[in-house]
C-alpha cells in the first residue's frame, strides 16, 4: 500500500510539473521588444559586426541594393562584400549611417517605447514609439535567431 501511495504521489508531481512547463516556457521566452531595442545599442556602440549579424536578410539586401545603385555595380556583389566586410564596406556604411542619425538613434534607444504588436513562431511586429509617433518594424526568426528588419522597414516607410 505504501508503494502504491508513493507511486501515486510521484505521478501527481510529474503531472503538475508537466502542466507548469508550458507556462514557464512562455514566461522565459525571448523579449522581442528588448531584442529590438538592443539593436540600436549595437549601432550606438559601433558594434557593426553584431549589427550586421542581427539584421534580417531583407534588410541586408536593402542596404546592398542602396549601395549598388549609388556605385552602379550588381547588388549581389555588394551583398557579398557587406557579408565579409570587404574593404571595410560594412563598417563604412554603418559609420556613415550612424553619424547621420546619431541624435535620433540616441533618442530611440533612450526614450523610445518598444512593444510587441504581434508574434508568430517565425515573425513578429514591434512598435517603436518616439514622441507619440509609433512606427511598426518587423522581426524574423532566421537561422534559429530573431533578427530585425529595420532597414527594409525604414526604406519602405520613406517611399
Amino acid at each position: 500500500m505504501k508503494r502504491f501511495r508513493l507511486t501515486c504521489f510521484i505521478v501527481c508531481i510529474m503531472l503538475v510539473c508537466m502542466m507548469a512547463a508550458p507556462a514557464y516556457a512562455q514566461n522565459t521566452s525571448e523579449d522581442l521588444a528588448a531584442i529590438y531595442k538592443s539593436y540600436f545599442k549595437l549601432l550606438i556602440d559601433k558594434d557593426f559586426t553584431k549589427a550586421w549579424d542581427n539584421l534580417a536578410n531583407e534588410s541586408r539586401l536593402t542596404i546592398a541594393e542602396l549601395i549598388a545603385k549609388e556605385a552602379n555595380v550588381p547588388s549581389d556583389k555588394v551583398l557579398g562584400m557587406l557579408n565579409t566586410n570587404e574593404k571595410g564596406l560594412r563598417d563604412n556604411y554603418f559609420t556613415a549611417f550612424r553619424e547621420n542619425i546619431k541624435e535620433l538613434l540616441d533618442e530611440i534607444y533612450n526614450q523610445g517605447k518598444f512593444t510587441v504588436k504581434s508574434r508568430t513562431a517565425a515573425n513578429a511586429v514591434v512598435t517603436i514609439e518616439v514622441q507619440n509617433d509609433p512606427k511598426d518594424f518587423g522581426m524574423f526568426k532566421q537561422d534559429g535567431k530573431w533578427k530585425v528588419n529595420f532597414f527594409k522597414d525604414l526604406m519602405s516607410d520613406e517611399k
